[in-house]
Order: structure tokens, then sequence, then C-alpha cells
């Protein structure tokens, strides 16, 4: 006999929602091995090092954060 979707209990259907909406957040949170978020303060200080800003930009970056 063939079953459908029509046949699963209502928990059955939560469960699989679930699942879904699980397996969705993993993919949007995946980051491969070995990389990682740079904080904002990384990037304010790396800006700094490349002159891309100066000292006093710098500053008020690291007391805004």
């Amino acid at each position: 006999m063939i079953y459908s979707w029509h046949f699963i209990p209502f928990w059955g259907h939560i469960f699989m929602m679930l699942f879904w909406v699980g397996l969705f957040m993993l993919i949007i949170n995946y980051q491969p091995y070995g990389t990682k978020k740079e904080s904002s303060i990384d990037i304010a200080k790396k800006r700094y090092a490349q002159g891309e800003i100066d000292e006093q930009q710098f500053n008020k970056i690291k007391k805004n954060l």
C-alpha cells in the first residue's frame, strides 16, 4: 500500500517541519573548517595598518566598539 503525507499523524508533520527548519539553519550557518569571522576591531586594525584610516579615525572606531 502506498502512503501519502495525508496519512502521517499530526506530530509527524511537526517533526518533519522541525527537521527542515533545522537543516536550513545548518546550511545558512555553515562555515568551512579553518575559517573564522573577523571581529570589528580586527578589521579596524587591518585598515589602520594598511593606511586606509589614520590614528584619529582608528581611536574613534575603537572607542565606539
